[in-house]
């Protein structure tokens, strides 16, 4: 309803939707003054309408349309949230780090890294379950905008947190920890290779055990090669899934549904820019069964996914002199 009211009325309905909200928010205090045991669903729901307006929001405070200061309005409902209990007012909490997540052009430095610092604490901590949940949002949106200065220091406790909550992980909160989990490993830098004898294998689990589901899986190999750019990782990482994947294509016919072409989608995201080295490896373990599965194969995924990757190792280690070009 909101957003039919800002197309209908453009700047007009967003000043009112501000206007509105300012309103709440202040009636949300007089109530949290007056000893209201409720006085944070009012809070809550200012924060729920604005941020289901973000974009236009965001668009109206860059383009000055906005006759409200929306940067002052959030910040203000935001800092008062801190000042709260989070077991107290869990939904409010976790509403607030959702709301930094969305609005993270908008907010100052100031409170982006008062935000982040927060949401690494609650993914650690004997917190509800919506504010684990509201912390990977805002950790997945701010790592990558945030200060290296700030970040190296806790990006251990982050990813050791992460890969906790992975292990918890339900079907429906899967995709924003392995999102959450994608951008800390992009931001650890040099870190990332402490911690990927123990990511790397959690990663490869996931990734098997939902072979079926196409956005998890995907959402897996994204993971896996942010490990595999961060420094140091790409040898141990292809180490690890090279045996795997080899035992796999060399036995096609007994494998569950959609593991043999999930397989040659992971060893193309391996050949992605590797260096002849990396080549080679997939070249001696894998090659020979991939032709066969072209040859062999009756599912048309299969065998697209199979030639694809075989005509890239053949091509890049003919480049690289291991095959000739008669083989290729």
């Amino acid at each position: 309803m909101l957003e039919e009211v800002v197309t209908a009325y453009e700047d007009y309905g967003i000043n009112s939707i501000l206007e509105a909200s300012k309103m709440r928010f202040h009636e949300s205090q007089e109530s949290k003054q007056a000893g209201s045991a409720d006085w944070w669903r009012l809070h809550e729901a200012s924060l729920f309408a604005l941020g289901s307006l973000s974009e236009q929001l965001c668009e109206a405070q860059d383009s000055g349309f906005a006759k409200y200061n929306v940067q002052h309005l959030l910040e203000q409902m935001l800092t008062d949230i801190m000042a709260t209990g989070v077991h107290q007012y869990p939904f409010l909490h976790a509403r607030a780090l959702s709301i930094v997540a969305k609005f993270s052009s908008v907010i100052s430095k100031e409170v982006s890294e008062q935000y982040l610092s927060y949401a690494a604490r609650a993914i650690a901590s004997d917190v509800p379950s919506p504010v684990k949940v509201g912390a990977c949002r805002a950790l997945a949106q701010l790592l990558p905008e945030s200060d290296q200065d700030l970040i190296q220091p806790n990006v251990m406790g982050i990813l050791s947190s992460l890969v906790d909550l992975l292990r918890q992980a339900s079907d429906e909160t899967l995709h924003l920890v392995l999102e959450t989990l994608q951008s800390a490993i992009k931001s650890g830098g040099e870190q990332s290779t402490l911690i990927e004898p123990i990511i790397s294998p959690i990663i490869l689990d996931v990734w098997a055990q939902h072979i079926s589901d196409p956005f998890i899986s995907i959402d897996a190999i994204e993971v896996l090669e942010a490990i595999k750019n961060a420094p140091g990782c790409l040898q141990p990482l292809v180490s690890r899934i090279l045996p795997t994947i080899g035992s796999i294509l060399g036995k096609p016919k007994i494998q569950p549904d959609g593991l043999v072409a999930g397989s040659l989608d992971l060893l193309t995201m391996v050949l992605k820019n590797a260096p002849t080295v990396v080549v080679k490896a997939v070249f001696d373990t894998c090659f020979v069964s991939t032709v066969q599965i072209v040859l062999e194969s009756e599912d048309h995924g299969e065998m697209q996914n199979a030639w694809q990757h075989s005509y890239q190792v053949a091509g890049r280690n003919c480049l690289s002199g291991v095959v000739n070009k008669d083989v290729h």
